[in-house]
Order: C-alpha cells, then structure tokens, then sequence
C-alpha cells in the first residue's frame, strides 16, 4: 500500500510540473554605454515628449466642493475620476 502512495504522489507532482508554464531562456540584454556621444540621443530617449506630458495642462481641482462651484459657474460637467487601491494597480 505504501508503494501506490509513493507512485500517486510522484505521478501527482510530474503532472504538476508538466502544467507549468516553461520561462524562455533569452540572454540578458546588453546596456549601452553612457559616454560623451550617446548622452544627449540618450536623454531625448528617456525625458517625456511635450505630448507626453499635456495632462499636465489640465486644471485638476485638489477638491470635489471646488470642482462643483467651478462646473456651476461654466455649465459645465464634471469628470469624477474615483478609484479603490493602489494607484499602479499593485493591490
């Protein structure tokens, strides 16, 4: 009886191991090197583009209270932007 045990339980973890997803193995890639030439191709890569960074032009309000009286005094709508958790999404 202990040898059905010990084959259900080697059965058990193959099968376990077969179902799991199988990781690539890529080779690691190479960083450029930071030097006079490249530093400024570099940097345009990194910062953000002007149109990256338009929502910054928005007039956020820091309170809903503000927003409202603003909203009332243009006849405009309000865009209430409410969430629960992380804000990256790492709940």
């Amino acid at each position: 009886m202990l040898k059905l045990g010990a084959v259900m339980v080697v059965i058990t973890l193959g099968a376990f191991l077969a179902m799991r997803p199988q990781t690539a193995q890529t080779a690691p890639t190479a960083l450029p090197e930071v030097n006079e030439q490249n530093f400024a191709k570099l940097l345009k890569h990194i910062l953000p583009t002007q149109q990256e960074c338009r929502w910054q032009e928005i007039p956020w309000r820091n309170t809903f209270w503000d927003a409202v009286k603003e909203a009332n005094r243009a006849e405009k709508p309000i865009l209430l932007w409410g969430m629960n958790g992380h804000p990256l999404g790492c709940t």
